[in-house]
């Protein structure tokens, strides 16, 4: 697959704020990242789901979701059940295994990622067309009416209601790659990227001041216009950041291009840390210490996500099953 670099280090970047949110209970950060760390990455995915220059099958499509996500995910859930059961002396891990695997409730980002790129699979093969456009606008508006109409109150099936706020920005993200050159150059403006940033930050420092909006992407927000509207400027000023300022840091580019990996792995490295961190008296809601923790954390992981990616490429999501040779 085709790599943009500065895009890897936006899906980094998305990344290092997932695993910040778990270190941290700061309403510092969780006030600058929550409008966009999520919203952003489901927009970043399409962008990766879709390129025209190398278009395959739609069944070879599904099998690239089957391999990448859900058997990565699938491994990673049968492994810490059992492991996690043999501890505590219970042999019988696999009726808890299945429904897990049932209701999808283990890692809702997963879950939601998973039906996410199911769902633009539906129109996968009219994206080529010239009315492919069309059809994504229809795709996302009507992803967005099923959203509002199903309920936010309760744990769903894989939660499929919030999958469908999730289409609005994997869609978004699609037309990001299909009109690539022409989209750059209003994303990536240098102008327009300052002036986004700019809002952004006004428009935080209001929600914080005046609006006080709550919520979060997997539950629901006190107040969509403002959200919307955050988790637009947000995307185009950590895009201009990731284009203008940070496109070589190779780091950053890295946790892009493994960040299924770090997301699978950082729940427990962060149980970890927290422990550490309570043994010796640091709360997580101190400014420094959450942004700490969760540095350690990606520290610690990134030599394990290199040997995992190197050696088991089942795991990183990097492994394909070409249907079309057998």
């Amino acid at each position: 697959m085709e790599r943009i670099k500065s895009y890897d280090v936006f899906k980094g970047l998305c990344m290092f704020f997932v695993i910040l949110s778990h270190n941290t209970g700061s309403w510092f950060w969780s006030s600058i990242y929550t409008p966009f760390f999520l919203s952003g990455f489901f927009f970043i995915s399409g962008f990766f789901f879709y390129n025209p220059s190398k278009l395959i099958p739609i069944s070879q499509k599904v099998v690239n979701i089957i391999t990448s996500i859900f058997i990565p995910y699938s491994i990673y859930v049968f492994l810490t059940t059992a492991v996690l059961s043999v501890f505590a002396k219970d042999w019988y891990f696999l009726p808890e295994f299945m429904i897990i695997m049932l209701s999808g409730t283990k890692f809702w980002f997963i879950s939601v990622l998973i039906l996410t790129e199911l769902w633009a699979c539906l129109i996968y093969n009219r994206l080529k067309e010239n009315m492919g456009v069309w059809y994504v606008c229809f795709f996302i508006s009507i992803s967005l009416l099923i959203y509002f109409l199903l309920s936010k109150e309760k744990v769903l099936p894989w939660y499929y209601n919030i999958s469908f706020l999730a289409n609005a920005y994997f869609g978004m993200g699609i037309l990001a790659r299909k009109y690539k050159d022409r989209i750059n150059e209003f994303l990536l403006n240098k102008k327009i990227g300052l002036i986004s940033l700019i809002c952004y930050i006004v428009l935080v420092i209001l929600d914080v001041t005046y609006f006080h909006q709550n919520g979060s992407f997997n539950t629901y927000f006190s107040n969509y216009p403002l959200f919307f509207l955050e988790s637009f400027l947000g995307i185009e000023s950590v895009l201009y950041i990731s284009h203008s300022w940070l496109s070589s840091f190779r780091f950053l580019s890295f946790i892009g291009q493994y960040s299924l990996l770090y997301y699978l792995l950082q729940y427990r490295f962060t149980l970890g840390a927290a422990t550490i961190f309570n043994y010796l008296g640091i709360g997580e809601d101190l400014f420094f210490s959450g942004l700490i923790k969760a540095v350690l954390v990606i520290v610690i992981m990134t030599p394990i996500v290199w040997l995992i990616g190197r050696y088991v490429p089942i795991m990183s999501g990097k492994y394909r099953f070409n249907i079309s040779k057998r």
